[in-house]
């Protein structure tokens, strides 16, 4: 894969979609793509990533990308699923295609106004991309590697949790949601923790993560847990 001509295909995409008034206070931008913009995460991401937070506007959205979207390339798959509206578009033959899904489910996450090279977006905060990313890592039916990654840069970064939002998406109280997520890490072979990442990432990167990524994780998690614990 060709990162930057993938990322700039991204970013112009974007511009696309958030160019429409309808749009621009509509769709909550969230994902590795608005962490990689937005948050400075350290890897690739490939796809873009919404909520629907107005669902009056959803049949407006879908007919303007279904649209707009086929100058960027060949549309492959635009439908309605239950929860989401998803388009896929191949720009180059050989290429990876790009997936954009909007969820139709409420979103309680929060968002907030930021600008990308003149784009205003309506960005999910760092505390909801976080919770929500902890969610993801135990509520898989498999487990993801950049799932991981994530959560240990954004721990490392130092963002705070929206606990709150953990334990309305998973039913678990802070402690049960650390031993959860810790166990699931623990369980994880050497060789898994590459899968579906190293093409996200540059060579020297990929040794860190096979080397180090496992223990650091699971370090960022329990220092997480305890800093929880003394908070109460």
């Amino acid at each position: 894969m060709n990162q930057n001509q993938h990322k700039q295909i991204l970013i112009s995409i974007l511009k696309q979609i958030y160019s429409n008034p309808v749009t621009q206070g509509t769709l909550g931008f969230k994902g590795g793509t608005a962490a990689l913009l937005f948050y400075g995460l350290p890897r690739m991401s490939v796809d873009l990533d919404f909520d629907l937070l107005d669902p009056t506007k959803e049949d407006l959205i879908f007919e303007y990308l279904t649209k707009a979207l086929p100058k960027f390339g060949e549309m492959r798959e635009q439908y309605k699923k239950r929860y989401t509206l998803f388009f896929l578009i191949r720009y180059l033959v050989g290429a990876r295609n790009v997936k954009i899904e909007i969820s139709r489910r409420a979103a309680p996450s929060q968002y907030e106004l930021k600008n990308y090279l003149g784009i205003p977006m309506l960005v999910m905060t760092k505390e909801d991309m976080l919770a929500n990313k902890l969610v993801a890592l135990i509520d898989r039916a498999k487990p993801v590697a950049r799932d991981f990654f994530d959560t240990w840069y954004f721990l490392k970064e130092g963002w705070q949790i929206n606990l709150d939002l953990v334990k309305d998406r998973t039913g678990l109280k802070p402690d049960q949601y650390f031993e959860k997520a810790i166990q699931i890490i623990e369980d994880q072979k050497p060789t898994f923790f590459l899968h579906g990442l190293g093409e996200l990432l540059e060579a020297p990167q990929k040794d860190w993560v096979r080397q180090k990524l496992k223990e650091e994780v699971l370090f960022r998690l329990r220092l997480a847990q305890e800093t929880q614990s003394l908070a109460k």
